[in-house]
């Protein structure tokens, strides 16, 4: 990621270890090829070892009350 693109919410001299979420969502009923984007995914953990580098580190779990609320943050009807 671009440092352009980074979120950063506390000045330089708090930091700690940098972290990349990967979501995975499930693939679709009607074309496995395609991610089911209405499921919830399993959340993926990735620490920041330099550069461009990133390692594996753990899932994260978030409930289903969790990714509801969520969801209706961002869904518009």
């Amino acid at each position: 990621m671009p440092a352009d693109d980074s979120l950063k919410w506390k000045p330089p001299s708090e930091n700690s270890i940098d972290f990349k979420l990967n979501l995975r969502f499930p693939p679709s009923n009607h074309d496995p090829d395609t991610p089911d984007y209405t499921s919830k995914p399993t959340f993926l953990l990735y620490t920041w070892l330099g550069q461009s580098a990133y390692e594996f580190f753990d899932t994260m779990e978030v409930s289903d009350e969790e990714w509801d609320q969520y969801v209706k943050c961002f869904v518009t009807n």
